[in-house]
């Protein structure tokens, strides 16, 4: 791990620590192994209104995720959205799941799906 610490001459203070993060087997060499780099740590200014500003932070292979009292947060997802998300999502894994199973089943009817174009409806028609 290596850990870095500094300020500079007006005063920001940062602080950052980095790593490797062990992934797994790479897919596409056989014997490799993945890693992803993580950085870690935090930086502090002042605002011009005079309040100190804290930045926390992680970047890894999922991108670069900050946190601070400052920044703001989106507003929690209503339990009627949140219900009809869920429906939408249990219907796309219903569909996922069928059209797994059909594949199984009957091959040759999967060729035949995937030979049609969906129209400007979400309908499918035969080419």
């Amino acid at each position: 791990m290596i850990t870095n610490r500094y300020e500079t001459g007006n005063n920001i203070i940062a602080e950052e620590e980095g790593y490797l993060k062990p992934l797994g087997p790479d897919p596409d060499a056989e014997g490799q192994f993945l890693n992803a780099q993580v950085q870690q740590g935090s930086y502090s200014y002042t605002s011009p209104e005079g309040q100190i500003i804290t930045v926390n932070y992680v970047a890894d292979e999922k991108g670069f995720h900050p946190t601070g009292d400052h920044l703001p947060t989106p507003p929690p997802v209503s339990p009627e959205v949140q219900k009809g998300l869920d429906l939408i999502f249990a219907g796309i894994r219903a569909q996922q799941e069928a059209d797994e199973r059909e594949a199984r089943e009957n091959p040759q009817g999967l060729r035949k799906r995937e030979d049609r174009d969906p129209d400007y409806n979400g309908q499918y028609r035969q080419q």
